[in-house]
């Protein structure tokens, strides 16, 4: 009965503690994709962080590494997120030559490009120049 009582009681505790609340509040928070986002994606080295909080938009460069890849793709399948690139850091003489390149170049940002390529999702994204909060024509707009 008393290793009910500490195997009850363990369990009780570590569902309460920080760590626990932390992560309950993430997937509570709107990068959770249980609702309508706005996720910025980019290079953080491109200032990823303050082109999110200048647009209004999350990003993902807190997420743990090993499950970026899931809360991304969990927003890829949700028609309600919206999704803004900046393209600073990317090559290429047009955007669209640009957006491609960085598709192909092994970076996060390419292999999310990618994923929303697959998914059907690149026309409905927002691209911006460098150092612009406006977004650029869609070049994947038919």
């Amino acid at each position: 009965m008393s290793q009910l009582l500490v195997c009850l009681l363990t369990l009780l505790f570590s569902l309460s503690s920080p760590a626990m609340e932390r992560n309950a509040d993430f997937w509570r928070s709107s990068l959770a994709a249980d609702s309508g986002a706005n996720i910025a994606l980019g290079s953080r080295y491109s200032g990823l962080r303050t082109f999110a909080s200048d647009i209004g938009a999350d990003h993902l460069l807190d997420v743990p590494n090993n499950q970026w890849k899931d809360v991304f793709l969990s927003h890829v399948d949700n028609p309600s997120t919206t999704f803004h690139v900046n393209m600073g850091g990317f090559f290429g003489d047009t955007p669209s030559e640009m957006i491609l390149n960085e598709m192909q170049s092994g970076s996060h940002t390419g292999w999310e490009l990618q994923q929303l390529q697959q998914a059907g999702r690149l026309p409905q994204v927002n691209f911006y120049q460098p150092g612009q909060l406006t977004p650029i024509p869609n070049p994947f707009i038919k």
